[in-house]
């Protein structure tokens, strides 16, 4: 299943994403369990040289308060001798409310696993940056923490104090192998 890219998945509302490196394959769908608040499932597919191992994130094995994202797209980004993939993604809370993020992960024993790279002032790394916006209808697929591949940066846009986004971004500029907050 790895290789084939089921091309009527995205008619069904399946999300495909994969790594540029063909490693990594993402699914992810709404479940449309929810009401306002979406529930999604998402698949993560690790490509080695001889297997592909497939992780499931589904809401009835999901822990309490966990949530599935919605996953957006995926990025890549070399440190070293690793690769570190970044994971965007969207949680749908309601119809007015979403939060935005980035996810860094690393290969680790076939599988995917969160990978600290985000540093925010002298706090320990972190393995994610998001934050919740209040949108409006139009703002509704515009994204609001995002990766810049030309700039190897995260980009997230600030909000005022009801969660409005503002005119004002936070950058995040990647530097020996973390993502610094400028």
């Amino acid at each position: 299943s790895f290789n084939y890219d089921f091309p009527t998945t995205q008619q069904k509302g399946i999300t495909l994403l994969k790594g540029r490196d063909n490693k990594v394959k993402v699914y992810s769908w709404d479940t449309n369990l929810g009401g306002t608040m979406h529930f999604f499932a998402a698949a993560i597919q690790v490509k080695d040289s001889d297997s592909t191992k497939t992780t499931w994130y589904e809401v009835e094995n999901a822990e309490i308060d966990e949530y599935i994202p919605s996953y957006t797209a995926i990025d890549m980004i070399e440190q070293d001798d690793k690769t570190i993939y970044l994971l965007s993604y969207r949680y749908i809370v309601s119809n007015k409310q979403v939060i935005d993020g980035v996810e860094a992960y690393s290969i680790q024993g076939g599988v995917l696993k969160p990978h600290p790279v985000f540093k925010i002032k002298s706090e320990k790394a972190k393995t994610h940056i998001e934050r919740t916006y209040d949108i409006f209808e139009e703002d509704e697929f515009r994204y609001y923490v995002t990766y810049d591949s030309t700039s190897k940066s995260v980009l997230e846009v600030l909000t005022d104090e009801f969660e409005k986004p503002i005119e004002r971004m936070r950058v995040y500029s990647w530097h020996n192998g973390f993502f610094i907050e400028k």
